[in-house]
C-alpha cells in the first residue's frame, strides 16, 4: 500500500533520484486558440524576474498580491515564481467571481 513513499527517501532504499533542473528545460506547455508554446525554466526565471520589477514590491512590505489567474498560465506561474522569491505573500485565484474569492482567503 505504502510502497511509493521511499521513492526519494534515502539512497540506501531507492536509486532513484530528483532530476537536475536546467536552464534549458521545459517548464510550463501553454495552450492558447489552438496554438503550443513552450517555457523553458531560464524563461520562467526572467518573466518572473521582470514581474517583479514592475510589482516594485518589498519582502517588508506587508499587503499581499491578490490577482486573478491561474497557475498554468505563464504570468500567473511567473507572478507566484517572483512574490515566493522575494518572500512576499501572493493570492492567486482562478476565478473572477468574488465572493468565491472572498471565500477562498481565510484559506491562504
Amino acid at each position: 500500500m505504502f510502497k511509493d513513499l521511499t521513492v526519494y527517501a534515502s539512497p540506501q532504499y531507492s536509486s532513484y533520484q530528483i532530476p537536475e533542473n536546467r536552464e534549458d528545460d521545459v517548464a510550463l506547455v501553454n495552450l492558447k486558440n489552438g496554438q503550443k508554446t513552450e517555457f523553458t525554466s531560464g524563461q520562467l526565471v526572467q518573466h518572473a524576474n521582470e514581474v517583479w520589477q514592475k510589482l516594485q514590491g518589498s519582502s517588508e512590505d506587508p499587503h499581499p498580491v491578490f490577482m486573478s489567474a491561474d497557475l498554468e498560465t505563464p504570468l500567473g506561474f511567473s507572478t507566484f515564481m517572483a512574490c515566493s522569491t522575494n518572500f512576499k505573500k501572493i493570492y492567486i485565484s482562478g476565478t473572477y467571481n468574488m465572493s468565491t474569492m472572498l471565500k477562498q482567503v481565510p484559506l491562504q
